[in-house]
């Protein structure tokens, strides 16, 4: 948590999905402009690297909207930690902007 308020605080990104991994940790997928992202990446590193936790990061410019299947996890539930590894943080907040890889019922 300390991380992804870092990263929101110092650039326009948001979270489009996390997903809790067996390294332990969490993936977090962001959206936002290429710029921002950069930014919020340099954050993260800093911030993980001021409290002693290790940081993979990557950034993937542009994706293609075919591409969506290989990055977006699809909901789950892991009956080893009793919860979904795989959330949605803008479909349970309200007055946030609506996520351009927002979820379809058909998709």
């Amino acid at each position: 948590m300390v991380v992804v308020d870092a990263m929101e605080k110092t650039a326009g990104v948001r979270v489009l999905q996390t997903e809790l991994n067996d390294s332990p940790g969490v993936c977090l997928k962001l959206y936002g402009p290429l710029a921002d992202i950069q930014m919020a990446m340099q954050a993260a590193q800093e911030t993980a690297h001021r409290m002693g936790v290790a940081v993979v990061t990557d950034v993937i410019p542009g994706p293609s909207p075919l591409s969506r299947a290989a990055y977006e996890a699809q909901p789950d539930m892991s009956p080893l930690i009793e919860q979904p590894t795989v959330q949605y943080p803008e479909e349970t907040m309200n007055d946030q902007d609506q996520s351009p890889f927002a979820r379809r019922g058909s998709d």
